[in-house]
């Protein structure tokens, strides 16, 4: 708790600090807690300071009068991962590795709850790669028109060459372990639930098993996960109880 309390003091390099700290197999634990999940998600997914202007005012005193200089144009994720991706990148690897040691052959609400956050924070620091990948590819291409989403210009968001091949390998790495032993976990997990007609767990696994296919585009979409796809809104539309929370 100490050392999570310091890492939020600092704030430009916080988001490395908290992951780094939870790759430790036997602290990954405690982002079983719905409260620590709260305080890490919004380390990483607040923007933070946002900087206006496109140049920054340096500071002329030690310590900074004020926290302007730390000001991002996007906020912190995405800065992170154009500046320094390869420390945050490879925290939320080793975390994946680490719940999937944790895998027992069935899912019990209580002790799994960590592995499913993990899964979640997972796609969700993937979404924010491609997006600067899919935006980089646009920019390329030299389009006259700006869309919607990544298609368009964003000031901040420019990717050096090299970062935008570190970036695609990483997001690549990530892929394949989410929709391949994290996906095969589930399903597992899945069929056990649902032999033992215990609806409510199957629901937060299909649930879990759709979201792993959020960052997919229409081109992108294969038997596998159109299957994962329908056959969760499926099962949710008949099983789950919208007006409740399913623990996780």
């Amino acid at each position: 708790a100490e050392l999570v309390l310091q890492y939020l003091t600092a704030p430009y390099v916080r988001i490395p600090l908290l992951l780094q700290l939870f790759t430790d197999k036997i602290r990954i634990k405690a982002l079983g807690v719905e409260a620590l999940q709260e305080v890490l998600d919004a380390a990483l997914f607040e923007p933070a300071l946002w900087q206006g202007l496109a140049d920054k005012e340096l500071p002329t005193h030690i310590p900074a009068r004020s926290r302007a200089h730390l000001a991002t144009p996007c906020g912190l994720l995405f800065n992170e991962l154009l500046k320094s991706p390869d420390a945050t990148l490879s925290a939320i690897e080793v975390m994946l590795d680490n719940v999937l040691e944790r895998d027992a052959g069935k899912y019990l609400p209580e002790s799994c709850a960590v592995v499913l956050y993990v899964i979640r924070l997972a796609v969700r620091v993937e979404d924010f790669l491609l997006f600067l990948i899919r935006n980089d590819a646009w920019m390329a291409r030299d389009e006259a028109t700006c869309q919607n989403t990544w298609a368009t210009y964003v000031r901040g968001l420019q990717v050096a060459a090299d970062t935008a091949a570190r970036l695609s390998e990483a997001q690549r790495r990530l892929r394949a372990q989410l929709h391949g032993p994290v996906a095969d976990m589930l399903q597992n997990w899945l069929r056990r639930a649902q032999r033992q007609r215990r609806t409510d767990d199957a629901c937060a696994l299909h649930a879990h098993l759709a979201f792993l296919h959020r960052n997919l585009e229409e081109e992108e979409l294969g038997e596998a996960a159109v299957r994962a796809l329908l056959t969760a809104q499926c099962y949710l539309n008949l099983h789950h109880h919208f007006d409740t929370e399913v623990k996780s």
